[in-house]
C-alpha cells in the first residue's frame, strides 16, 4: 500500500504540479483513512466501497475538522480513487458517489 500511494505523491507532484503542502495534506489524508479501513475490518483500502468512504468522512468530521479541511479530504480521496482507475488497480471511483461538501459562509 505504501507503493502506491507513494506513487500518487510522485504523480500529484510531477505530472498534476500540486503545491507541496496540497501534496502533504493529501497524503496524510490517503495514509488516515488506509488505517481506518484496515482498522475498522481488517479491509483493503483499494478495493474500500462508497459507504466506507462515507463512514471515514463522518468519523473525520466528528473529529471537529472544518468544512474546508473536510473539502480537502474529500478531494484527496477523489485524486487517490482516480489514479487507482489511472494504474488499472480499480474499475471506478468510489468517490465520485460523495456529495458535494456544502460550503460555510463566514
Amino acid at each position: 500500500m505504501k507503493t502506491i500511494i507513494e506513487q500518487f505523491r510522485k504523480e500529484l507532484i510531477d505530472v498534476a504540479l500540486y503545491r507541496d503542502d496540497t501534496v502533504t495534506t493529501y497524503i496524510a489524508c490517503i495514509y488516515q483513512f488506509v488505517t481506518f479501513v484496515k482498522d475498522d475490518n481488517g479491509g483493503d483500502p483499494v478495493q474500500a466501497t462508497a459507504s466506507q468512504l462515507k463512514q471515514w468522512m463522518i468519523h473525520v468530521k466528528k473529529t471537529g475538522i472544518s468544512n474546508s479541511r473536510l473539502s480537502h479530504y474529500k478531494c484527496a480521496l477523489t485524486a487517490f480513487f482516480a489514479f487507482l482507475i489511472k494504474i488499472k488497480q480499480i474499475d471506478m471511483n468510489p468517490a465520485d458517489a460523495l456529495f458535494p461538501m456544502r460550503k460555510t459562509k463566514v
